[in-house]
């Protein structure tokens, strides 16, 4: 029974854990998230430094990619010494003698900053004189700073940071158990789970997770190991003394057995649950918050580290409380200072200084030399670094705006655009506006959530199940079902039926093998012209399949209200998108609202190209549901009432982008096609094949292509190859977000690189649009940032390293090989391109707008005065660019700098493969 202390201890050691563990969804709603959420109420930098702390995870790029970026310019030495000064202030200025030679400040710094860590040597001086000299040296310097160190004249530990471990000698016992019992905890966890793999519901499934364990796992098989069945005997003890509902009382039983002090016991479990951190990722994610499953998850990791520890001790108790008080261990971590010492000597010696003097040098003319190089450690030396990569990204991406604001090309308007494209914010789809822009100069894009405000349940033709079509907090209030129409042929309509029945059948223990035995020739025969012959495969489906089953008949979309206020709900949704895309008043003939998705094969992570606005979707029903309610004259009616009108004649088409193929299909058309609609559908397919030429140029494995049809081809082939692991790279490059008006931005080359979200600041007086995206899209653009960040910066800590080995544990996630922890963050296939710098936020509107909206919302405003992102406001009447520092928001000066200018994009692209700077478009119109 436990008592309230013991309680509340307990309580407070799970709430930890629930805070500092990761947390991600199911594979099918992958949702790109800030890493270290949990970190965000304290500076980015110090933040890192603590995650490093607990999770043993990289914080910063390494030092020999930074000093690849200075010498590409991607970050600037004026930067960096300005960054130092600010940091360390009067070192630049100081001179430090060593024995006759003397050392600038600037001449030190340039030593300590240009050093990779570990530092080595070439191979050919590994055995020459200057090594041994350098060592000789380096060895007697050593001495002398243990010695400072011994008399509390120097700190060589990092502050403030301890390791906190259970790896030590005594405790080692402890992962040992963790890790041989890993494969029936893995095999508990994936059958309980599972989602999508058996068509046979396994019982006991709905009495929690403990009990499950308990029932499958209560008897251990014959030739089963000691500790196996020891934990069969503690299953059958606790099983009859708590029952199954007894999670606390389990773990709390368990904690006193093994000795663990109170106050330890939220490192000790963390320590426990962090091995898993897939499995705990994904029911801290989806589990309710009254859920009791969490801690059932806890309680059977324990059980079963009880169970291997008392099969090691051989029951002895009074050994295993013994070890338990002497956890958790703390090590406190000694800083890196014998690369800068190494360093300084080699630079010494290439200065005609012998080895000689330098082992003569005094200890005193010495103190100041260590001091430095204990200051300049190896991850202070990477945040310099940091900063000053960001401070060039976001002066750029300032100046650029503020150039782009002075082009004469500003001052042209264009009278009546003949069609208008709605899409979504997504960076993939600034290269694709453009193209689109520069085909036919009067078209007009805009941008908004890739739901379109529509907050719906999609189930799609012959699906069983509906799919969450909008933001991951949001939800959904209707439902939409998708039919087959009444034009259908019934013959062809029982034929799908039956397709999809068969498609079903395979999953089945009984059924899959008599299905398998009877169409696996055709299968097979499938199989291998897709693998080989993917394009004439995917035209063989158009012309056969889909042609049979879909293209004669349309399918129709049927709403389920669940209230009568549903319809004006989805009416005002469809109203804000609107005038927050600048469109409140329509006269174009064709308005095109574009969805997005990815359709790759053979892709583990293909939920994380789709529309995160769709959690993780994909954006065509969205669109779909949007044109045709547009098109409604009871709906425009109703839209009339919140402000928005429309000419009679024009016509809403709901079309979907595909960013893997950069195929363009479109939903709903008329009957027969107006020969203006079918020049717009022309010019779509031309700004298709562009972009593919664009995204063509950044894939390593392939030739840089020119001609149109064959960059397109190419890209095709990506999507439909089953061995393909690079579909595309997502939202790789991703740096800024644009909150503004299109002409902002429009003839702005920014290389894939922003998201654009369309905002009219005349449009909103009230502000409450503006509140809106800032609490909506804004965190869901920092989250895919610092999600890409982290997954690049430490590829197996927060990533989840090359996704060759990655298979599908139940749909719930991926894990390698067979058996794994299921993997969190991005794979190397999706980052490798990527630049780690933090999202910078342009907000075209008024800065005591923003001021008194961020007033409103203390988690953004956290974030930004933490630097987790950058904020920078354009006031749309003045011109004038204010940056968030200091706590407030500070005038930026730009300097006049002139832009390179294109006439076509792929025109300044000309087949480069790496980044490109800000470009702007001449005056002229492209035809």
């Amino acid at each position: 029974m436990m008592t309230k202390e013991y309680s509340e201890a307990l309580a407070e050691a799970l709430a930890y854990c629930r805070k500092y563990l990761p947390h991600q969804g199911r594979l099918e709603n992958f949702i790109h998230h800030n890493t270290l959420h949990a970190f965000t109420d304290r500076p980015f930098d110090r933040a890192v430094l603590e995650a490093w702390e607990l999770y043993g995870n990289i914080p910063y790029p390494k030092l020999r990619d930074y000093n690849e970026w200075l010498v590409r310019g991607e970050i600037e030495k004026r930067d960096l010494w300005e960054i130092i000064e600010a940091e360390v202030p009067g070192v630049l200025n100081k001179n430090f003698q060593v024995g006759a030679y003397t050392l600038s400040g600037t001449e030190f710094l340039e030593v300590l900053l240009s050093q990779s860590a570990p530092y080595r040597f070439p191979f050919f001086e590994m055995y020459g004189k200057k090594f041994r000299k350098t060592e000789a040296v380096f060895r007697h310097w050593k001495q002398i700073l243990l010695k400072f160190a011994d008399q509390g004249k120097l700190d060589i530990w990092m502050p403030n940071l301890w390791k906190r471990t259970f790896l030590g000698g005594k405790s080692r016992i402890f992962h040992e158990a963790l890790d041989e019992t890993q494969g029936l905890v893995l095999r508990c966890l994936s059958a309980y789970f599972d989602r999508g793999i058996r068509q046979i519901e396994l019982p006991h499934t709905q009495e929690g997770l403990l009990a499950f364990f308990f029932i499958y796992f209560k008897c251990a098989p014959p030739l089963a190991r000691s500790w196996r069945k020891q934990l069969s005997k503690n299953i059958e003890f606790y099983r009859s003394r708590y029952g199954a509902q007894g999670a606390s009382d389990v773990l709390l039983d368990v904690l006193m057995a093994v000795g663990i002090p109170a106050k330890e016991w939220k490192h000790y479990l963390f320590s426990i649950v962090y091995r898993f951190k897939g499995w705990a990722a994904l029911i801290l994610a989806t589990a309710d918050k009254e859920s009791p499953v969490f801690t059932e998850f806890v309680a059977m990791l324990s059980l079963c580290e009880l169970s291997k520890i008392q099969d090691n001790y051989h029951g002895r108790l009074e050994k295993m409380v013994e070890v338990g008080k002497k956890l958790p261990a703390c090590q406190p971590i000694q800083k890196i200072y014998e690369n800068n010492l190494r360093g300084i000597i080699r630079h010494l010696l290439s200065k005609q200084s012998s080895a000689r003097d330098l082992l003569q040098i005094k200890e005193e003319e010495l103190f100041q030399l260590f001091e430095v190089c204990l200051t300049f450690h190896n991850f202070f030396k990477r945040k310099l670094y940091q900063r000053a990569l960001d401070q060039k990204s976001n002066r750029d991406f300032l100046i650029a705006v503020a150039m782009r604001q002075k082009n004469p090309q500003d001052e042209k308007k264009v009278p009546q655009p003949k069609f208008i494209a709605l899409g979504c914010i997504d960076e993939r789809e600034e290269s694709f506006r453009r193209h689109l822009e520069e085909c036919e100069p009067q078209a007009q894009t805009q941008a908004t959530a890739g739901h379109f405000g529509l907050n719906i349940e999609f189930q799609a033709y012959r699906r069983t199940h509906y799919q969450k079509l909008c933001p991951a907090p949001q939800t959904p209030f209707v439902r939409v079902k998708e039919v087959s129409s009444s034009k259908v042929d019934p013959t062809l309509d029982k034929l799908g039926q039956v397709i999809f029945w068969l498609e079903r059948a395979l999953f089945h223990p009984v059924y899959g093998a008599l299905v398998t035995l009877v169409v696996s020739p055709i299968l097979s025969f499938g199989f291998l012209v897709r693998v080989f012959f993917p394009i004439p495969y995917k035209a063989l489906k158009q012309r056969g399949i889909q042609k049979l089953f879909t293209n004669q008949w349309k399918s129709q979309l049927v709403l389920e209200f669940q209230t009568p206020e549903d319809e004006s709900k989805l009416v005002k949704a469809m109203a804000e998108t609107l005038i927050m895309g600048g469109l409140k008043r329509i006269e174009v003939p064709y308005v095109f609202i574009v969805g997005h998705g990815s359709t790759s094969l053979n892709n583990p992570h293909e939920a994380a190209h789709d529309c995160g606005a769709c959690a993780g979707g994909r954006g065509w029903p969205n669109a779909r549901l949007f044109a045709e309610l547009a098109n409604r004259s009871h709906v425009r009616a109703l839209l009339e009432t919140f402000g928005v009108t429309m000419k009679p004649h024009s016509r809403f088409i709901g079309a979907y982008h595909n960013t893997s193929s950069d195929d363009v299909e479109f939903m709903d058309l008329p009957e027969p096609l107006p020969q203006a609609l079918q020049d717009i559908l022309t010019i779509f397919k031309l700004a298709g094949q562009k972009n593919a030429i664009e995204r063509n140029r950044r894939f390593l494995d392939d030739k840089i292509l020119k001609n149109r049809d064959r960059a397109k081809s190419s890209i095709v082939r990506r999507s439909l190859a089953l061995d393909q692991v690079r579909p595309e790279y997502g939202h790789a490059t991703n740096a800024y977000l644009v909150i503004g008006p299109r002409p902002l931005t429009r003839g702005l080359f920014m290389d894939r690189r922003s998201f654009l979200c369309s905002y009219h600041f005349h449009d909103d007086p009230e502000g409450l649009y503006l509140k809106n995206i800032l609490k909506t899209v804004a965190p869901v653009c920092i989250g895919i940032n610092l999600e890409y960040y982290f997954s690049w910066v430490d590829k197996e800590g927060y990533g989840c390293g090359t996704k060759i080995p990655h298979n599908i544990n139940g749909l719930n996630g991926v894990m390698n090989g067979y058996m794994s922890d299921l993997l969190l963050g991005l794979p190397l296939q999706m980052t490798e391109i990527h630049r780690p710098v933090r999202l910078k936020v342009l907000v075209a509107a008024p800065v005591s707008w923003v001021q008194n909206v961020l007033k409103e919302l203390p988690e953004i405003h956290h974030e930004v005065e933490h630097e987790w992102f950058y904020l920078s406001v354009l006031d749309p009447e003045t011109k004038q660019l204010f940056s968030w520092s200091q706590g407030g928001f500070q005038e930026v000066r730009i300097p006049e700098v002139r832009f390179p200018t294109y006439d076509y994009s792929l025109e300044y692209i000309q087949g480069s493969r790496d980044f490109l700077g800000f470009a702007l478009r001449k005056e002229e119109a492209c035809v």
